[in-house]
């Protein structure tokens, strides 16, 4: 016979701990601490069996763009369960108690990144968006419009990126009211990796930004773009030219985006490549009351079809 199980937060750093120790043991990773912190103990839940977890996930409660009005959203994420358990539906009653705790708590829609959509499915879950790495050689670029300024910032300025992010990110539909915790991992890579920023523009008018930082990867380097914005045609322009500057010593510029990234729309060819795709799936948890937060065109009341664009969620 199935012995009882409990479910709930996190009560105490032990038991945080104890969580810890289970998720490094599934996802074969390491500082936990650091996750702890940047999620909040209060935002992981636990499934107990015989006093003992047995399996947890982690929640960030933000918000998501539809229509240009902030949809409550919680985000899923490391949904682990101990290796001596699984099979045994820990998973989907984790799951089925998260989702009721997010409806008693009027959230209606929950997204993540299924690691098998079986699961996921079986409680509501259905694929809502893509994610894509894209890689482009920087000599293709062959843009070079100067008219804006680009201007570093150290440290980075986090306000007025998180205030140029918004601008952009309520226009596009899917895209994220970021959690503290997203920003933190934008913020402060690896303690190995440089990070650099610039905005766009200047102080009166700022137009948008890139995060990015350099990798070397055998006798080629690489710029990866961890973050960026362009509020404007111009300030896409600028930031193609300035990656293009980088074309003598750097090969290639990665970022992630949605199988249809816009910025690639400026660019005379078509030289970008998806290296890895991934989707992300969605789960309405309370249909009258996600209806009622996202936003309408008011010119065409009685026709809408609105594009899905990407989410970027990090664990």
């Amino acid at each position: 016979m199935q012995q009882q199980r409990e479910f709930g937060p996190l009560s105490n750093g032990k038991e945080a701990e104890n969580l810890g120790l289970m998720l490094c043991h599934s996802f074969n990773f390491t500082g936990w601490e650091l996750f702890r912190d940047r999620l909040g103990i209060q935002n992981y839940r636990a499934i107990w069996q015989d006093n003992q977890i047995i399996g947890g996930l982690g929640l960030y409660p933000m918000a998501q763009w539809w229509g240009g009005n902030p949809v409550t959203m919680v985000g899923i994420a490391a949904v682990g369960v101990s290796p001596e358990y699984r099979g045994t539906g820990v998973a989907d009653e984790l799951l089925r108690h998260t989702l009721q705790e997010l409806y008693n708590n009027q959230i209606p829609l929950s997204v993540l990144y299924p690691a098998t959509q079986v699961l996921y499915r079986k409680v509501g879950y259905e694929q809502a968006g893509s994610l894509c790495k894209w890689q482009l050689p920087i000599h293709t670029i062959q843009m070079r419009d100067r008219t804006l300024g680009m201007h570093p910032v150290e440290p980075i300025l986090s306000e007025t990126i998180a205030a140029l992010y918004q601008q952009q990110a309520v226009t596009c539909n899917g895209n994220l009211d970021r959690h503290p915790g997203i920003w933190e991992n934008i913020f402060k890579p690896t303690p190995e990796e440089t990070l650099y920023a610039d905005l766009i523009g200047e102080p009166d008018d700022w137009q948008g930004y890139i995060i990015y930082s350099q990798r070397r990867e055998g006798n080629s380097q690489t710029l990866a773009i961890a973050d960026w914005v362009a509020l404007t045609p111009a300030a896409i322009r600028r930031l193609w030219t300035f990656l293009a500057d980088f074309r003598s010593q750097f090969s290639t510029v990665i970022w992630r985006s949605s199988p249809l990234d816009p910025f690639l729309l400026t660019l005379p060819e078509q030289t970008a490549q998806i290296t890895e795709l991934s989707h992300w799936m969605l789960r309405i948890v309370d249909v009258p009351l996600s209806l009622q937060q996202r936003g309408y065109p008011r010119e065409h009341p009685d026709f809408v079809i609105f594009p899905i664009n990407d989410i970027i969620l990090h664990f």
